[in-house]
């Protein structure tokens, strides 16, 4: 095992130090660039939360997406639909589409042509209408936001 060691050579100083040498060399640069990386998200953001209605009914399970529609805000966000209910973190402040989807297993089964396989059909609750996205400007001081959707 060879130790660092500056070396003269042709009037340059060199590094010399072999297989275990150049592995420190990499791994010290490894955990110098680590360090580099950015935490958490640059842009504005706020933590929303409220309901999720279907003509009236909560609905019972899903999930609602935050994309942002502008380059210089937060990646999207996203969060749980819960008995009617969502909460979601660093939603990204400004114009976002807000995107749902609730699966729903129907208690049918399907079978799949030409093969012995079956599965249990899913249906999608959420209205057509909705599903491209509803637009909505999100401000720093919204915290709640509730989503009453129509099936006619």
């Amino acid at each position: 095992m060879m130790a660092w060691m500056f070396r003269e050579t042709d009037g340059w100083r060199r590094w010399t130090g072999g297989v275990v040498g150049g592995l420190v060399m990499i791994g010290m640069t490894v955990a110098g660039l680590a360090g580099c990386g950015q935490k958490g998200p640059t842009a504005p953001t706020t933590r929303l939360e409220g309901a999720v209605r279907l003509d009236g009914q909560p609905i019972p399970e899903g999930i609602i997406s935050f994309i942002p529609q502008q380059k210089k805000q937060a990646p999207p966000a996203k969060g749980q639909i819960r008995d009617g209910r969502y909460t979601a973190d660093n939603v990204p402040i400004g114009p976002v589409l807000v995107v749902m989807s609730a699966p729903k297993k129907t208690g049918k089964i399907q079978k799949i042509p030409d093969s012995k396989a079956e599965y249990e059909e899913v249906v999608e609750t959420i209205p057509p209408k909705y599903l491209a996205g509803i637009p909505v400007e999100v401000t720093k001081d919204m915290k709640t936001k509730d989503f009453d959707l129509s099936s006619k």
